[in-house]
């Protein structure tokens, strides 16, 4: 009877393994799809970066006076001028371009409250 209770108890031992075996190969596929894709995502955010390599943040005035324009160009309409010294909010960079807002400071924002514009980077440091 105990040789009996041994063998099925040896015989369910045998089975777990084989099913965590199962367990760890089909896991091991996973995490190496996983990685995969966690690979090229980052390949992809790395290009992404480099390609827009602007100061992201708030950056201040260092110019007399610099537009701050309804879209990213000098064709397009200006809300006004941020002056020597008045920060901006810059979110994102387009083609020499920040798009963001003048800061609570600036005449501009004073003259008409919140708004999202551009304005041109190479009249900006990083502050």
């Amino acid at each position: 009877m105990l040789n009996h209770h041994l063998k099925e108890t040896e015989t369910i031992g045998k089975n777990i393994l084989e099913l965590l075996k199962e367990k760890v190969i089909k896991t091991s596929k996973l995490m190496k799809k996983l990685v995969s894709v966690m690979v090229v995502v980052v390949i992809i955010v790395a290009s992404l970066t480099t390609a827009s390599a602007a100061y992201l943040g708030t950056v201040m005035c260092n110019s007399t006076a610099v537009h701050v324009r309804t879209g990213a160009g000098t064709d397009y309409p200006s809300y006004g001028c941020m002056y020597y010294g008045e920060y901006f909010q810059a979110e994102r960079y387009e083609n020499g371009w920040y798009y963001g807002y003048p800061t609570q400071s600036s005449a501009l924002y004073k003259a008409y409250g919140i708004f999202r514009g551009y304005t041109y980077e190479s009249y900006y440091i990083e502050f």
